[in-house]
């Protein structure tokens, strides 16, 4: 390297500001046989040449200097040997750069920031000094200080000042002697004309090691982002064990990273080809989960949760499981956690409030927060399993479902977290069983204020059907012998779902894919089609516009406000986007509609009227007089006020009686018990309003 340098002019002014970058003695000029010396003067004349590949970014008090570590070494003649250097002592390397864009730059305070080195998966005791990449999620952010990086000492004798760097441990050096005058025991330390820089910790998840953050990167990241760091791995040693050393990370280069893999030329033709003729969307329904049998709408449900919409508010679908054991909620669950590119899996029956959002502990006058689950799962997905297990948590749930942030106030700190996250949940009813006189809230003993935040509730009933369940059996017989064969349904094959999914399910079993997709590719899709920002058209506006109106008028129970019109755009949104789409048409937003009202229809919280909505938009009444007594007790009491508000229209009177009500309820085969006092609870919920002498209004809106 010193051949480079030779019959070059005196470089000796470099020199003038070594003491700002090196904690070693400088030499009065320069020395060719000197590594250190060399490689600055190397520099010095490429960056003269080649200031192009520096990208600035000037502060008022320094100057900090970005560099593609791939195109430095592109430049240098001498390449490999100075590789060699870099990877034996990175530090000096890092200085030597500052050294010579400083004397580029008038002498300004450089801070030179290397990236664009492969990443590292794991660290060993031998990457101690080197520089490396690390990719991980920020589980900890600790408070801001100050670090002294060079502390002034002042002799109390002649007034002179001098400033050393301090130890490699963190601890200030001791200086007894003065340099000027000779005195022992006068040098007194100056806090005010000591260099310091602002000093943050922070941990990564996923290696669990602890980063230093300096200067402008201090307050920039918060629990949960995602980034890559670029750094210098330190050892200092623990404060309990004097033999014992931790690894952390001096970082010099941080970013946030959005990982995006690439498809493959052959994915490429393969998602264009099914998005081309309108098959995307149902290939993905049928590879989704393949070893669950049936539970298409579910897997609809679950595939726009995971897209979400393109809204102001919240982009967020959340998704709720609901039903008896063995039907397969958990496997689509982890399914799901598979499919989403960034995910967090959280047991109900295992985890606190701070788990869930964030906690604050207080260490060495260190105030240190640690994120929960909410909010590592930030533009991700929250799964959470047996979330009827988690009752005194389902509070802290309440504002990352809708607002999308969590707050903390506790323990003098106040802050707020982004918690951007898709949530979905399964659910076992309280009794092991779902028990259909029951409604949803009195099975699941959870509130409705959490139930109104799901934008899909699914329910899932084990209940005997010859048909299917030898379909069932016949699907997990193949799956278990590694067969690759899947059943298939044919156009005119109607599987028997009780009571629910059948006009959905047809159109789904009509539109069956041979296609088979990986699940390494339907992530990428998944991460692809996220990211498209789609647009209602008028017609969709109009069609989910009437819809809205038509269930505000109708609706019984829970009131329906303009969160389920939000919740129907993003349903339309997230279906167009796996479609490839930038806009809604008003087959999406039918679409939308059509699964927002058969995940609801079951569980019936909201209390929707007892019509579904065909391809053209117009209501088709449910057959009410069969089979009402094996309807839930919220869809009977639907069917009840129904059936009286057709008889007030022909008597033209909202009034009954007590005898009126009765033959009512026997015409309906109404089965809800006691009916004395299934008539004082409809009065109680000012359904039918009691006017004495055993009459009744029908406080029916229309």
């Amino acid at each position: 390297m010193a051949s480079q340098v030779q019959n070059n002019k005196d470089y000796n002014h470099l020199l003038t500001i070594w003491n700002d970058y090196f904690n070693k003695p400088a030499k009065e000029t320069i020395d060719l046989q000197d590594n250190i010396h060399n490689m600055i003067i190397l520099f010095y004349k490429l960056f003269q040449e080649n200031d192009s590949i520096i990208e600035y970014q000037h502060t008022p008090n320094l100057i900090e200097c970005k560099i593609d570590i791939q195109q430095l070494f592109k430049l240098i003649d001498d390449g490999e040997q100075l590789q060699n250097l870099f990877i034996n002592d990175p530090q000096d390397w890092i200085n030597s750069i500052s050294l010579a864009i400083s004397s580029l730059n008038n002498n300004k305070k450089v801070i030179c920031r290397l990236h664009n080195i492969p990443l590292s998966k794991k660290l060993a005791s031998q990457d101690i000094g080197k520089y490396i990449a690390i990719m991980g999620t920020i589980i900890t952010t600790g408070s801001s200080k100050l670090l002294l990086e060079r502390a002034c000492f002042v002799c109390i004798s002649c007034d002179e000042y001098e400033k050393y760097y301090v130890n490699s441990d963190g601890s200030i050096p001791k200086v007894n002697q003065c340099n000027k005058c000779g005195n022992s025991n006068t040098m007194k330390l100056d806090r005010n004309r000591s260099d310091a820089v602002l000093y943050q910790k922070i941990k990564l998840n996923e290696l669990q090691i602890e980063v230093e953050l300096r200067d402008l990167y201090v307050n920039c990241f918060m629990s949960g982002d995602e980034i890559i760091v670029h750094g210098i791995v330190k050892t200092i040693q623990d404060e309990q064990k004097s033999s014992l050393y931790v690894k952390y990370i001096q970082a010099y280069h941080v970013k946030h990273e959005q990982i995006n893999e690439s498809f493959t030329r052959h994915e490429i033709k393969t998602v264009n080809d099914l998005a081309k003729n309108g098959e995307l969307f149902y290939a993905l329904i049928n590879n989704f989960c393949p070893s669950i049998y049936g539970h298409e709408i579910v897997k609809a449900g679950l595939l726009l949760s995971l897209v979400g919409g393109s809204t102001c508010n919240r982009n967020a679908s959340h998704c709720l499981l609901v039903g008896d054991p063995g039907q397969g909620k958990s496997q689509l669950l982890k399914f799901a956690h598979l499919l989403s590119t960034r995910s967090i899996y959280v047991s109900g029956t295992a985890v606190s409030q701070c788990g869930l959002t964030c906690s604050v502990n207080h260490k060495n006058d260190d105030t240190i927060i640690d994120a929960g689950a909410l909010v590592l799962a930030d533009n991700g997905v929250c799964c959470l399993d047996e979330i009827d297990k988690m009752q005194s948590q389902h509070y802290a749930l309440l504002e990352a479902m809708e607002q999308q942030t969590i707050t903390l106030a506790k323990s003098a700190v106040m802050c707020q977290f982004y918690a951007r996250t898709t949530i979905i949940a399964t659910a076992n009813p309280a009794q092991g069983h779902f028990n259909k006189t029951k409604s949803l809230i009195e099975n699941l003993k959870i509130q409705n204020t959490l139930l109104s935040r799901f934008d899909l509730i699914y329910l899932l009933i084990d209940e005997p059907d010859m048909e299917r369940d030898q379909k069932l059996s016949e699907h997990i017989m193949n799956f278990h012998n590694m067969k690759t064969s899947r059943i298939k349904f044919n156009n005119n094959d109607e599987m028997k779902t009780p009571n629910a999914y059948r006009t959905l399910n047809e159109r789904l079993h009509s539109n069956q894919i041979n296609q088979e997709l990986p699940y390494q590719l339907m992530k990428k899709i998944i991460a692809h089609v996220k990211n498209i920002k789609s647009i209602l058209t008028l017609g969709a506006q109009k069609l989910i516009a009437s819809y809205y109106l038509k269930i505000r008028q109708t609706a019984f129970g829970m009131p329906i406000t303009s969160r389920q019109l939000e919740s129907l755009i993003r349903l339309s949104q997230a279906k167009a986007k796996l479609c490839l789409r930038q806009e809604v048409t008003e087959e999406d937003a039918q679409f939308a509609i059509d699964i927002f009202e058969e995940s609801r229809f079951d569980c019936f919280i909201s209390g929707l009227s007892n019509q579904t909505t065909n391809k053209k938009g117009q209501a088709n009444s449910i057959n009410n007089s069969k089979n009402i007594g094996t309807l839930s007790k919220p869809k009977q009491t639907q069917i009840f006020l129904d059936e009286l508000h057709k008889v007030s229209l022909q008597k033209d009177s909202y009034e009954f009686s007590m005898e009126e009500l009765k033959n009512t309820a026997r015409k309906i085969n109404l089965q809800v018990g006691d009916l004395g006092d299934f008539i004082s609870k409809l009065n109680y919920d000012c359904m039918l309003i009691m006017r004495g002498n055993n009459v009744y209004e029908l406080n029916y809106k229309r």
